[in-house]
């Protein structure tokens, strides 16, 4: 999976995914604004790097969190499942 972040206005500053299947590398790095993209210009490198085994679970916490960051996740082989638990907001209109 390309690099993203799980920052939709609803989830909360906690998310918690669970690998199950192959082992699976997740990296993450600094994310770019897409102003700052401009032609020929690179992402940020990947500034951690993990290996999750199954069953592994790994919690991503704090607000800002998402709004910094962004991870990819490279199955190392076989098939691999993920499964995220967002703790959701109530959003006042």
């Amino acid at each position: 999976m390309n690099y993203h972040n799980d920052g939709e206005e609803a989830v909360g500053p906690v998310i918690a995914t669970q690998s199950l299947g192959s082992g699976t590398r997740m990296q993450f790095r600094e994310r770019s604004s897409k102003a700052s993209l401009k032609p020929g210009k690179k992402h940020h490198h990947s500034i951690v790097q993990l290996v999750l085994l199954h069953g592994d679970i790994l919690i991503m916490e704090g607000d800002q969190f998402q709004a910094k960051y962004e991870h990819c996740i490279d199955p190392t082989s076989g098939l691999r499942f993920g499964k995220s638990r967002f703790i959701l907001v109530a959003l006042s209109y």
